[in-house]
């Protein structure tokens, strides 16, 4: 069975709302696809609070006023196919944190209803008293609250089915009157009002006087894609102004006027009038009065004001003053203006004022600071400046030559510019310099379109490259996860490093004052001078071998009458080499250690003898590993002189010490009760006892035989309690094995327990205790590294980004404080670490360069990147567009070279190309001309190379190696075999790469054979030992090559539109279609013939774009739990998800766990776990019961498991189910251990 987790939540906006949730201070809302985000207002930044997540498409957020209150609600529309209506209040948790809370719920789904084309939405009057939902063409949901509280809803119907927009007109407060744009059924663009009665319960069929009907000029509104919008003007009492609204999205912007009472009544009596008339028994009569009313309905009224609209369609707005007359607009480039409404005269001025990114929502907050949501670009928090803060040498933004435009002076000394236009068509102000300002930004990795996964440093960690952005944001994001590791100093070329360590003056000194570093043949002392000044000193330390322990001790002290030992302060250091332990001093004077004189040797001992192999040492005892097997205690006594506390011949001296570890489990103790010591040959580590003479250095506990020889050892407490009933008291015993792994074991009660593996590439794996963020952590490094960490109840791994580290060692020093010192095979580094579990985006902007295709090429470590650069015109107008191919380097991202394609030819699918005879690397690509055609009818299929070898790229290596004219758009394309396979419309078509037979390219492509299908092709990857393709109508099959012939070996039939596919083995497939479905297909034997069977559906509610077979990371193994990574998704909202393999018998289990949290566990606002998953299914008018997903687990679900603690009641709940024959069958620590393992592998 699958599992299906997210690596990184959907990070795109899709609206947001200025409001005050709270007495105490305002709040911004955020809506993203699955959750709802509350951020408290600073001075310049915003501060997140809480979010709430919910089970469904969240499409708009909107503020509820509470009548008569200081603070509102918040009111949230999800989508379909299960659109529900949110009642949202903020409120705090017994833990003290604000929370969002469900206060009332509404489903909207009905059965037989028609979804809204272009329309999804929420509008809630400004007393909020009323909120209308439009989800179902000709109809509206109203819902009626009192102080913020739901009190009830009904249906409306009316007659404009195809609306684009809605908005409440000003009007008295115990009346309500809703203007509405809409298409007609001659295609037109139709603006009117309704009248909204909550006692009659409906819209009034007649339209409203207040504003009367008109249709909107053709020629202003050239598209519909995306919708205009209304804006509602409010009345002013002091001009004596009615209010208006505005209709943006066009090429202009029109002020339309609200009727005068007395217009109004003028109006009534006319329509009564025509009324009568068609009700007249004389039949030309009734006639020829419907005629004047489809008339007037048809008559175009001229708007009171407009403006021309130099730049594209209109994507987001909002007001920047409490009247109402000051609007922020922003097309779909991010370019924004700031419009006027001068009802006075009145007058539209139109001022720019920069670029952002894309806007797909806008809200002002205070001090001319505004909120700007993007689903292309960064989300933005933007200061609008009264004068230009940057860039004064260049124009605000571009405007066409045919618009009128004036300067700010010409406007306030009356002026109107060249043309001398009338006042009704408004000013656009020509401005330089940018006024607005960046304050916060926020990583927005959405829309996802392609993405590939690669090892481009060679260290083992993976990295997602995608394509992302659009519009005037298009851009390549690198996505890594691990810990954070800023370099303060370097000491280069000290070579060879093998350990290092931080040396203080005194034992209690809170800093450090040295550093000692050892390397195979030496050991290097370095005293911190300065933050850029490290002296060599050797002090009175042994330089001339290596060290293998060195540290401070306390000064051990015995009271008269008392059998036990205190200790204190002292400026003793002792160092560890192969041949002694030497103990040195601190000289305050002298600025240096010194040797005391006391030297302990092995030689001292009557028993055979040999030299120091492993060391470790804590604030009161060095303990040795001897060659033969002999483990020696020492510690000081009164005198400072080295006292032999104990010693054991181990394993009958048959088996070398391999490592030893003595740091105390309890960190506040100055000694251990416990030593683990590793050994040669039997691969084994043993936990050995010190607590009493009687049993001195006996065994407790041991491992076994481990896979590899253990080369580091380390008893370390993660938690922060020191007794062993503590929930923070989780003291684990950590091997660093040869073979790059480490291996955890939960140490309780002198057994060990919970095994678990992580993975560090190759070559021994050393450990380091540290502290990090304020977390206790263990530093471990090998090829790779990274720190493990205590969160949530479990152990977890946090890569570090940094490559070549042999060890490290914490520094806390004058000049560094909180830091660290890198060993590295080019000497020291000294840097901070910090966030543990931090998501690294990096993001290369390529501007309107939009990519959407992108191939990696290991050998040469370069991306090939496809891209559409388009150019933004107002709109209207076209826009011209030219594929582009990209060559970038993997390292730096600087782009080497660029291949553009011819006019109007896009690049429609890339793919690496790679042959034995074929040294340089190379791309295929496949293009169309963007021609205006029912179905494409040209296109190019292309061999690119580069120039140089696989050691390197050569800038301007780009050229075509091999070209073909294809009748066609090359939809998809692959390799399989030595064949080239391209979806050409509805054809697959296999290509051989050949010698050129003409000598004017290098190769070309040679015809060999085609499958025709029913239906355009939109993917072709390979798989189960042949093509799995995919249409953009139907479903999936699978074709076999043989003879370099195409024959198809199994369909699936069920209507599926899927939108991508890829393989998940050699007998499934994965597919995700446009109902945001996740589907999985497996060949099966069906009456003697091979089938294409679907055995899994489950509802993501997000479009994937692109599966990549593989798994994230590395670092940990699976061990005995049957889980195995197949599959990363990836979203147009940004979501990167995972598909896991679980085995059969588990998965039966994890299944019973899901079923019974979600009898639970239920979603916000009532929602229930299985009908959130459930697969969409197409509506009919014939009752079918919801089909519920299999084959799949929600394993972000699941993982809400690990919040419970074990004695709650829904724990208990969920283990015994609502009835006896779904009682779990696996305890609560095994499936928390299961749980654990699914998060450590996303």
């Amino acid at each position: 069975m699958r599992v299906v987790t997210t690596f990184h939540s959907p990070s795109s906006v899709v609206a947001s709302v200025k409001c005050r949730l709270s007495p105490d201070g305002e709040h911004l809302v955020v809506a993203k696809p699955d959750r709802v985000e509350v951020h408290a207002l600073g001075e310049d930044a915003l501060k997140y609070e809480c979010s709430l997540e919910i089970w469904g498409r969240v499409v708009s957020v909107k503020e509820l006023p509470r009548y008569g209150s200081t603070y509102s609600n918040v009111i949230l529309l999800t989508d379909h196919p299960a659109p529900r209506l949110y009642v949202l209040s903020l409120s705090t948790a017994a833990s003290g944190q604000a929370e969002l809370v469900v206060a009332h719920s509404l489903t909207l789904t009905e059965r037989l209803a028609r979804p809204q084309e272009f329309y999804c939405d929420v509008l809630v009057d400004p007393e909020g008293q009323v909120a209308v939902v439009s989800c179902y063409a000709g109809k509206l949901k109203v819902v009626e609250f009192d102080n913020g509280e739901y009190k009830s809803d009904f249906d409306a119907q009316f007659p404009e089915y195809n609306l684009l927009s809605m908005c409440f007109l000003p009007t008295s407060s115990d009346t309500y009157c809703l203007g509405l744009l809409h298409v007609d059924y001659e295609g037109k663009l139709q603006l009117l009002s309704r009248d909204l009665s909550l006692a009659d319960y409906e819209l009034f069929a007649a339209p409203s006087t207040l504003l009367p009907s008109t249709a909107l000029s053709a020629s202003a509104f050239l598209s519909i894609e995306p919708a205009p919008t209304l804006i509602p003007i409010s009345a002013s009492e002091e001009e004596e102004y009615a209010g208006g609204v505005l209709v943006v999205g066009g090429r202009k912007v029109l002020l339309y006027e609200l009727a005068s009472q007395d217009l109004q009544d003028k109006h009534k009596g006319k329509r009564r009038r025509l009324e009568g008339k068609k009700k007249s028994a004389n039949r030309e009569e009734a006639e020829r009065a419907r005629e004047e009313e489809k008339a007037r309905e048809r008559k175009r009224r001229k708007p009171r004001a407009s403006v021309e609209w130099p730049w594209s369609e209109v994507t987001a707005w909002c007001f920047v003053d409490e009247e109402g007359k000051r609007v922020l607009l922003g097309d779909g480039f991010g370019r924004l203006a700031l419009l006027s409404v001068d009802t006075d005269k009145p007058l539209l001025t139109l001022l720019p004022l920069g670029t952002t990114s894309p806007p797909t929502c806008l809200s002002y907050l205070n001090n001319q600071i505004f909120y700007l949501g993007s689903h292309y670009g960064d989300p933005q928090l933007l200061r609008i400046h009264p004068s230009p803060a940057s860039s004064l040498d260049a124009d605000t933004l571009p405007i066409p030559s045919k618009i009128s435009t004036i300067t700010s002076a010409e406007l306030v000394s009356g002026a109107k510019g060249k043309g001398k236009e009338a006042d009704t068509t408004g000013y656009v102000l020509r401005t330089r310099g940018t006024y607005v300002q960046e304050l916060q930004s926020w990583q927005n990795v959405a829309p996802i379109i392609d993405a590939v996964v690669a090892d481009v440093d060679g260290s083992g960690q993976r990295t997602i490259v995608t394509c992302s952005g659009g519009k005037s944001t298009g851009s390549l994001r690198v996505i890594r996860n691990g810990a954070d590791f800023h370099e303060l100093a370097a000491l280069r070329g000290l070579a060879h490093v093998t350990h290092v360590w931080p040396l203080r003056s005194r034992f209690e000194t809170p800093t450090h004052s040295h550093i000692l570093a050892s390397t195979p043949t030496q050991t290097h002392v370095f005293r911190i001078d300065g933050a850029e000044v490290f002296t060599s000193t050797a002090g009175g330390f042994a330089t001339d071998t290596r060290t293998l322990a060195v540290g401070n001790l306390a000064r051990r002290m015995r009271k008269p009458g008392q059998a036990g030992s205190s200790y204190s302060d002292s400026p003793l250091v002792v160092q560890v080499t192969p041949g002694k332990v030497i103990l040195s001093e601190f000289d305050q004077a002298l600025g240096t250690f010194s040797r005391t004189g006391e030297e302990w040797v092995p030689q001292s001992l009557k028993e055979r003898h040999g030299e120091i192999v492993a060391a470790s040492v804590n604030a009161s005892q060095v303990v040795l590993g001897l060659s033969g097997g002999r483990l020696v205690v020492l510690n000081l006594d009164d005198n400072d002189k080295f006292n032999l506390a104990g010693q054991r011949l181990l394993e009958d001296g048959t088996k070398e010490i391999a490592a030893v570890s003595c740091l105390p489990i309890d960190p506040s103790k100055y000694y251990s009760t416990q030593v683990a010591v590793a050994f040669w040959a039997s691969n084994e580590v043993k936990v050995l006892s010190i607590t009493s003479a009687q049993n001195y250095l006996t065994p407790v506990c041991a491992t076994g035989p481990l896979p590899s020889l253990p080369r580091s050892v380390l008893l370390y407490n993660f938690g922060t309690g020191v007794k062993s009933d503590s929930r923070d008291y989780v003291p684990h015993l950590l091997v660093g094995l040869a073979d790059g792994t480490a291996l955890a074991f939960v140490y309780k009660d002198n057994t060990l327990s919970d095994k678990r593996v992580f993975s560090f590439g190759t070559g021994p794996v050393s450990l380091t205790p540290c502290e990090v963020d304020g977390k206790r952590s263990v530093f471990a490094c090998a090829k790779r590294s990274g720190l493990l960490f205590w969160e949530k109840q479990r152990l977890q791994l946090s890569p570090m980004l940094v490559k070549g580290v042999v060890t490290v060692a914490p520094l806390n020093s004058d000049h560094f404080p909180s830091s660290f010192t890198l060993a590295t095979t080019g000497g020291l580094t000294i840097g901070k670490m910090g966030h543990l579990d931090k998501m690294h985006i990096r993001s290369f902007g390529l501007g309107l360069d939009n990519p959407h295709r992108i191939a990696y090429h290991p050998p040469s470590k370069v991306f090939a990147v496809a891209c559409t650069r388009t150019e933004p015109r107002r709109t209207g107008e076209a826009r011209p567009e030219r594929g582009v191919l990209k060559l970038i380097d993997d390292a730096t991202f600087e782009v080497l070279d660029e291949f553009q394609c011819d006019a109007e030819e896009l690049i429609s699918s890339l793919d690496v190309y790679e042959r034995e005879d074929i040294q340089q690397p190379c791309f295929c690509v496949g293009t169309v001309n963007s021609r205006d055609e029912r179905e494409p009818s040209s296109g190019r299929l292309l061999l690119l190379c580069s120039g140089a070898g696989r050691d390197g790229i050569s800038r301007g290596s780009l050229f075509i190696a091999a070209s073909l004219q294809i009748k066609g758009c090359v939809y998809a394309i692959t390799k399989v075999s030595d064949l080239v396979a391209a979806a050409v419309n509805s054809a697959v078509v296999l290509y051989r790469l050949q010698k050129s037979s003409t000598g004017i390219l290098t190769y070309d492509f040679a015809y060999v054979s085609e499958w025709n299908h029913d239906y355009v092709l939109n993917s072709i990857v390979p798989g189960l030992n042949g093509l799995v393709i995919s249409d953009a109508l139907s479903s999936v099959s699978v074709l076999d090559v043989k003879d370099s012939k195409l024959q198809r070996r199994a369909k699936d039939y069920s209507p599926l539109w899927p939108v991508a596919i890829q393989a998940l083995d050699d007998q499934r497939i994965i597919a995700a279609n446009v109902d945001c479905d996740l589907c999985t297909f497996s060949l099966q034997l069906d009456q003697g013939r091979i089938v294409l069977q679907k055995d899994g559906a489950f509802h993501l509610g997000e479009l994937v774009n692109k599966f990549v077979r593989g798994s994230l990371t590395t670092t940990e193994f699976s061990g005995d739990i049957p889980i195995e990574p197949r599959e990363i998704f990836f979203t147009s909202s940004g979501r990167i998800g995972m598909v896991f393999e679980m085995g059969s018998e588990l998965s039966l289990h994890m299944s019973g766990l899901e079923r019974n949290m979600g009898n639970v566990l239920i979603g916000a606002g009532g929602v229930v776990h299985s009908d959130w998953r459930a697969p969409t299914v197409a509506k009919s008018r014939v009752e079918t019961q919801q089909q519920t997903s299999y084959g799949f687990l929600d394993g972000d679900f699941l993982e809400q498991f690990l919040s419970l603690a074990p004695s709650s009641l829904p724990a208990k709940s969920i283990l015994s189910g609502s009835m006896e024959a779904e009682a779990l069958k696996l305890p609560f620590v095994e499936i928390q251990h299961v749980l654990e393992k699914l998060h450590s592998m996303h």
